[in-house]
């Protein structure tokens, strides 16, 4: 389940791969959209949800009333099926869907999700998915990634990434638009179930990220 970006989605996974997905595009009725489109979900594939083996969910950073619905749903569905509980970043998701749909491997990803104004969520990764620069609130400016793109081409993606892209017009800089974030959240859901690497469903916390600086 997403529902801290613009658009929604809920979608079931078998393996890795994404079998069915709903979305939802009014991100004022992302709270409406969640509950029915589960019901929908299951039903059209003839599932209960005694017949999941684990529920994930986006953490943030993004908007707080869709990370908080998202969140609530995830966890209340976990805890009462008694399964496991998975948290993907968003800024995770976003560079996994970018790595799937690009191939060169010299170039960096640079998530970024709307904060509104000129401010966004992001981080940056290598080729290889490892974080070079940590999850961080930013506020943009002509000197954002200054020294990066001095070395290094960085392909931008997300709901921030237009504001960035048009902002600093550098040669060094590619745009991406997203178009397989459920294959790319069935994938991670898969490698954390896989790899034993759940959450507490007690004592997990959204990211936020509040603090804002200058990179």
């Amino acid at each position: 389940m997403d529902t801290a970006q613009e658009t929604a989605f809920t979608c079931l996974s078998k393996d890795g791969e994404c079998i069915d997905v709903l979305f939802n595009q009014v991100q004022k009725d992302h709270a409406s959209f969640l509950h029915p489109a589960i019901a929908q979900l299951l039903k059209q594939n003839q599932l209960d949800f005694s017949d999941l083996d684990a529920i994930a969910v986006t953490k943030g950073p993004g908007s707080y009333t869709g990370i908080r619905v998202g969140m609530a749903a995830a966890k209340g569905i976990a805890f009462a099926i008694n399964k496991p509980f998975i948290a993907i970043s968003n800024l995770d998701l976003l560079a996994r869907e970018a790595k799937n749909q690009t191939s060169d491997e010299d170039t960096l990803i640079c998530p970024m999700i709307d904060a509104r104004r000129m401010e966004v969520f992001t981080a940056v990764y290598d080729a290889s998915l490892q974080l070079k620069v940590p999850p961080t609130a930013m506020i943009l400016d002509s000197y954002s990634f200054e020294s990066l793109l001095g070395e290094h081409k960085i392909l931008l993606t997300g709901s921030g990434a237009a504001k960035c892209f048009d902002l600093l017009l550098h040669p060094n800089l590619s745009l991406h638009h997203p178009t397989a974030l459920p294959q790319a959240m069935s994938i991670l859901g898969h490698e954390r179930l896989d790899s034993k690497s759940t959450d507490d469903l007690i004592s997990f916390e959204p990211l936020y990220l509040k603090e804002y600086q200058n990179l």
